[in-house]
């Protein structure tokens, strides 16, 4: 393998990793800002900790131009050998950028209705409590749903293609496969209102570190499968 290929590998296998901590990094403030609990409460918190929701706001922003340069990368090493995967591949990975940026900007946007809910006399309260409500259960969290939905449909062509080229350990590649069809289940789930199906979701993270490390230490051998458009 030439040297530029072998660069362009690691510098894959360095996109998975800054999307994996960035994701990790704009969900942990978030998380501990908003809380749990009844929308009330969330906006109360949302009002009290908007610092935390800004800085979880700026690297969600991060996180989805990763995931922008994540794909753009994949579809320079995984191209040769499907172009037209890696173009929907591409297609449904910046789906999932958008929608992740989507997602917070909705939790963001509890700030100022948050402030105005506790501002409010008790009577007037109601109608930041049902804005509340859309901003937290319908963009956030639903939109997290859908931003998974891109990246599992998303997943399942790349590492399709890797499967196919070998351009990494097949066990890598075939580990990936069964973690993003298992996260489908999950997110076709919750979509279809069944609640919530992390458990299906947790293995995808441990893969991105695997695939991440392996790229950037090791690079990607020469492929053994035939190029094919």
């Amino acid at each position: 393998m030439n040297k530029l290929a072998l660069d362009t590998a690691r510098l894959l296998g360095a996109a998975f990793l800054i999307v994996d901590v960035t994701s990790i990094a704009s969900g942990v403030p978030l998380l501990s800002a908003l809380g749990s609990g009844d929308i009330p409460s969330i906006l109360t918190n949302a009002a009290a900790n908007d610092g935390a929701l800004r800085v979880s706001l700026v690297l969600a922003l991060c996180n989805s131009a990763a995931i922008v340069a994540l794909a753009t990368l994949l579809y320079a090493v995984l191209a040769p050998h499907g172009r037209s995967l890696a173009i929907a591949g591409v297609g449904l990975w910046l789906g999932e950028a958008f929608f992740y940026a989507l997602s917070f900007l909705g939790a963001a946007a509890l700030i100022p209705v948050g402030r105005d809910f506790v501002a409010a006399a008790p009577a007037a309260q109601a109608s930041y409590v049902t804005l509340g409500d859309v901003l937290y259960n319908s963009v956030y969290h639903l939109g997290g749903a859908v931003l998974m939905f891109f990246y599992c449909a998303g997943g399942l062509l790349f590492y399709s293609l890797f499967f196919a080229a070998r351009l990494i350990p097949r066990w890598i590649s075939g580990f990936g496969l069964v973690v993003v069809a298992l996260g489908s289940v999950g997110v076709v789930l919750e979509l279809l209102g069944y609640g919530t199906t992390m458990a299906l979701m947790l293995p995808i993270r441990p893969f991105e570190l695997l695939i991440g490390f392996w790229l950037l230490l090791r690079g990607a051998p020469a492929a053994t499968a035939l190029p094919r458009s």
